[in-house]
C-alpha cells in the first residue's frame, strides 16, 4: 500500500490481501481441525483466537507510533513483518499439510486416524 502510485492500486492491493487472508485462514483452520486431537481442540483454537485478537491492539499501537514519523512507514513495516512471518511458517505449515493429508487418507481408508498425532 505504501508504494501504491494511486488509491485505485492501493484498493486493489487491499482486496487481494483480504482474499488471501480469507483463503489462508480457511485452510489453516481446516488443517488444525484434522491434526489436533479432539480432546484439546477447544483449548488450541481458543488460544489461537486469543493470540490473534489480543495482538491486534499491539500492532495498532506500533503502527500509530511508526506513523508519527511517516504515514507510509506502518504499511512498509507491516509488509516486512508479513514476509518474515510467511517465511517463518512455511516449513511447519507444509509439515502440517502433509500430516493432515495422511490423517485424511487413513480416515478415508477406514482407520480412525486417532492414533496419528
Amino acid at each position: 500500500m505504501a508504494a501504491a502510485p494511486n488509491a485505485y492500486v492501493a484498493a486493489l492491493a487491499w482486496a487481494l490481501l483480504a482474499g488471501a487472508l480469507t483463503l489462508s485462514n480457511t485452510a489453516v483452520v481446516g488443517i488444525l481441525q484434522l491434526v489436533i486431537p479432539t480432546e484439546v481442540m477447544g483449548r488450541v483454537l481458543s488460544n489461537t483466537r486469543m493470540l490473534t485478537l489480543g495482538l491486534s491492539p499491539v500492532g495498532a499501537i506500533i503502527g500509530g507510533l511508526l506513523a508519527r514519523s511517516d504515514l507510509r512507514l506502518p504499511s512498509v513495516a507491516a509488509a516486512v513483518v508479513m514476509v518474515i512471518a510467511t517465511l517463518w511458517v512455511v516449513r511447519p505449515l507444509a509439515s502440517l499439510c502433509r500430516r493432515a493429508d495422511r490423517i485424511e487418507r487413513e480416515r478415508a481408508g477406514g482407520g480412525s486416524g486417532a492414533d496419528v498425532v
